[in-house]
């Protein structure tokens, strides 16, 4: 007859499998221009490619969307009637390889 033994089983610290992954924080962004038909945001947490935004206040012209980012640091640019802005709102900007501004949000 085989004799049972009990198998110990432990866990393996530092498994990247087993830490759980930073969640996400919805992350709002606005810009306010009255005389813009198309407004979108372009990044590289979207691979520079323009999300359309939506007209949260006609009257003033506010343009928003809500984009779901892992804690980082990240670049962006607005797209207006076809073109590319930085966030006169933002306090942080960067220069890009096109000699204009990004700016810049850091997600925590």
């Amino acid at each position: 007859m085989a004799k049972k033994t009990k198998q110990k089983t432990t866990a393996v610290k530092n498994n990247p499998a087993a830490v759980p992954a930073a969640k996400a924080s919805s992350t709002c962004f606005r810009l306010s221009i009255a005389t813009a038909k198309q407004v979108g945001l372009a990044g590289d947490f979207n691979g520079w490619k323009p999300q359309p935004m939506k007209k949260s206040d006609p009257k003033r012209g506010s343009w928003e969307i809500v984009v779901s980012l892992k804690p980082g640091v990240y670049q962006y640019k607005f797209v207006v009637d076809g073109e590319w802005r930085h966030d006169p709102a933002c306090a942080e900007n960067v220069h890009n390889s096109m000699g204009t501004l990004n700016s810049v949000v850091r997600v925590k």
